[in-house]
């Protein structure tokens, strides 16, 4: 039964470092709260209303200390001059649906694509105090056809504007307007080892409790 008992520590220990390390990246979400609203098309003064449907999602996910030090990233592809300085990005995912066709992209779609045909172009452009939250924007045209434009004004209050076809007709996305809303918070999160800790303690006392009655 010895064997048991140190082969479930082992796991535990094992499955807490894994967590130590997981532990090592923060994570910035963004929760869009209420509907996207949108200014009626052909009708560019009339006040914007809400959609029936639309979720536009963001997660930034940052190593451990360039969240600590605090951030200077600037990369584009196809929007002003291309540049990669994005180091303690780990990942960033952008998902938008409900509004024109669906996609969703990660951190290796805001680089140059390796098929030159697939129109599309991106931005990165955040600061951060050491512990802060962004300031800045980040941009993505998907297909030539959908945009979606994040802003960052150092709060967990964040601002976005789309644009495409079908749905969100308009000009493209600038700083200012944008033929559709949206509105959302930033929740930062830690992924924390404790409830695998705890499950590996709970095994190890269940594995001494049957060796007791044995």
């Amino acid at each position: 039964m010895f064997h048991v008992l140190r082969r479930l520590l082992l796991a535990s220990v094992l499955a807490t470092g894994g967590a130590q390390a997981a532990r090592a990246d923060v994570i910035l979400t963004f929760n869009q709260t209420g509907p996207i609203m949108e200014i009626p098309f052909g009708h560019p003064d009339s006040p914007p209303v809400p959609r029936s449907q639309g979720l536009v999602e963001l997660s930034l996910v940052f190593s451990d200390s360039a969240f600590a030090s605090g951030v200077d990233w600037n990369q584009s592809w196809r929007v002003g001059p291309t540049s990669s300085l994005l180091d303690g990005l780990v990942q960033i995912y952008l998902r938008v649906s409900g509004v024109t066709d669906p996609f969703s992209v990660n951190l290796s779609d805001f680089g140059p694509p390796a098929d030159f045909s697939i129109d599309r172009a991106s931005r990165i452009a955040i600061t951060t105090e050491p512990g802060g939250l962004p300031v800045g924007s980040v941009f993505y045209l998907f297909a030539g056809l959908t945009q979606v434009l994040f802003q960052f004004d150092g709060t967990s209050a964040v601002s976005g504007f789309l644009a495409g076809e079908g749905s969100c007709n308009g000009a493209y996305v600038t700083p200012r307007t944008g033929p559709c809303t949206f509105n959302g918070t930033l929740v930062r999160s830690v992924p924390e080892p404790a409830s695998i800790l705890m499950l590996g303690i709970g095994l190890l006392a269940l594995a001494g409790a049957r060796r007791l009655k044995a």
